[in-house]
């Protein structure tokens, strides 16, 4: 199963890479400095960060889309495996792919803008970015397990990104007076990615745990309440913060 796994996502995630080998053209254009006052690698690393971002989504929203259209979950929890398997064999590839983009980009970094920031960015910036790429990742594959139409799934990912948001915000107004202020925009918002992702996933675990053959949207109903509640609580308690103190 982890084979199959890789070789159904690594051409999608090829192919979306390939939208990168316009960067040569780019430079022979010389359009580079129009496009980015910080030259051709700071706007290839923020080029490759949305790659990586977009193809971390469609992983996530998309992990469960073959069963769902083949009617194959019942094929699916056929198998001689575990739940937690099962979820690990649909991670692990697409964990692996998303980490080596995300190392991709911190290398162009550092040695392509090494002389910009201080050391300590680097790292920063790579939490970020990994962050936002576990939480894109984690938020739809939560989410795809438990509804069948596309549209379904990308309403409840907007709800997640929105509370990810509202708290991020909300974190920000709490660290500003800190000695964290140079890492502000960072920190907050990874610390938000790591909530829902946590809330997310309890809510996810306790229903995948009694996962059985009915239909998918009775287990999804359970889902988006165990994870909608804590969610809006938190987001509301994010927002609130925030229009209290400002950034």
């Amino acid at each position: 199963m982890l084979k199959k796994e890789f070789r159904e996502i690594i051409v999608p995630a090829l192919l979306r890479s390939s939208m990168l080998l316009i960067f040569p053209l780019i430079s022979l254009l010389g359009l580079t400095r129009v496009m980015s006052n910080r030259g051709y690698f700071a706007f290839f690393s923020g080029i490759l960060g949305i790659a990586a971002i977009w193809i971390a989504a469609t992983y996530g929203l998309d992990a469960f889309k073959s069963e769902h259209r083949d009617q194959a979950l019942e094929y699916l929890l056929s198998f001689p495996f575990s739940r937690f398997k099962i979820v690990l064999y649909k991670l692990v590839p697409r964990i692996s792919i998303l980490t080596v983009l995300v190392a991709a980009n911190l290398v162009v970094n550092i040695f392509g803008v090494a002389d910009r920031y201080e050391k300590g960015f680097y790292f920063m910036f790579f939490l970020f970015l990994f962050s936002l790429v576990m939480f894109f990742l984690l938020s739809g594959f939560f989410i795809s397990l438990f509804f069948e139409t596309k549209t379904s799934r990308l309403l409840y990912n907007t709800a997640a990104i929105l509370s990810m948001v509202a708290i991020s915000l909300g974190i920000q107004s709490l660290l500003k007076s800190t000695d964290l202020t140079r890492y502000l925009y960072e920190i907050s918002f990874s610390i938000g990615c790591v909530m829902v992702i946590l809330l997310m996933g309890i809510a996810f675990v306790s229903v995948y745990k009694k996962f059985d053959l009915k239909p998918a949207r009775i287990h999804g109903s359970k889902f988006v309440f165990r994870a909608l509640l804590p969610l809006t609580v938190f987001a509301a308690a994010g927002l609130y913060i925030f229009i209290q103190h400002g950034l």
